[in-house]
């Protein structure tokens, strides 16, 4: 049996090294705009959800709410699995799937003003909310900025999983 073999056995690593080849496999998808369906899917239910959530706070918030809730459930999640789990291998899925989110509002964010994605609903979230403020000049920059801060998480993510594949959990401090 080989090295690696024996610490994948010892570890039991190998389902958790088969999601990080995985992510591996969606990230430079993303990269290179292959986009991800499925997982889009699952961003595209929260994201409605937070339309719906925000409904009684006012239209911007409305209208912001579909964002908010998409990088509001992986954070919590992230938040979830580092301070109450302490698994530091989910903690890194969740930063994964907060930076895959990220890069898909800066998508979202770029199509301002050619508006050729295909979306649910009758108005661009974002076309309004930059009209509001009087940036519709800079949604490609702003939405660069995100994309390419998504894409950062993304990696930090993949690290983050990868350094934690061997264990489950790893305690932050010990309690005195």
């Amino acid at each position: 049996m080989t090295k690696f073999a024996r610490y994948v056995k010892k570890y039991g690593a190998l389902p958790r090294l088969t999601l990080v080849a995985m992510l591996i496999f969606f990230t430079l998808g993303i990269f290179f705009g292959q986009g991800l369906s499925h997982i889009a899917n699952i961003d595209l239910i929260f994201h409605e959800a937070g339309h719906v959530i925000f409904y009684l706070l006012g239209e911007t918030l409305h209208i912001l709410g579909g964002t908010l809730m998409q990088i509001a459930v992986p954070g919590a999640l992230l938040y979830y699995f580092c301070t109450s789990a302490r698994d530091y291998f989910a903690s890194g899925v969740m930063l994964w799937w907060l930076g895959e989110n990220l890069t898909n509002v800066g998508t979202y964010m770029r199509d301002t003003n050619v508006r050729q994605l295909d979306l649910i609903g009758t108005g661009h979230d974002w076309h309004i909310l930059f009209s509001k403020w009087n940036l519709l000049q800079h949604a490609e920059l702003i939405g660069d900025l995100f994309w390419h801060t998504g894409i950062m998480t993304l990696l930090t993510g993949l690290m983050w999983a990868l350094m934690y594949s061997y264990k489950k959990t790893v305690p932050l401090a010990r309690k005195l």
